[in-house]
């Protein structure tokens, strides 16, 4: 996802334990936006379970 031709900005970061979530705004060059909310469960400081809602503005 970050490799893209976009900009990504991380705003809201949270973490608990083995318990992450964060939110990231996204822009195209285009215009297009994307907002994304994401919970991730860590095992042994890697990524176990991910859960990622995203919000597009087309």
């Amino acid at each position: 996802m970050c490799s893209r031709a976009m900009t990504h900005k991380v705003d809201t970061t949270i973490a608990d334990g083995d318990n992450l979530a964060f939110t990231q705004a996204c822009a195209y060059p285009d215009g297009t936006k994307v907002f994304c909310a994401a919970m991730l469960e860590l095992k042994a400081g890697r990524i176990a379970r991910q859960t990622v809602v995203q919000a597009w503005d087309e």
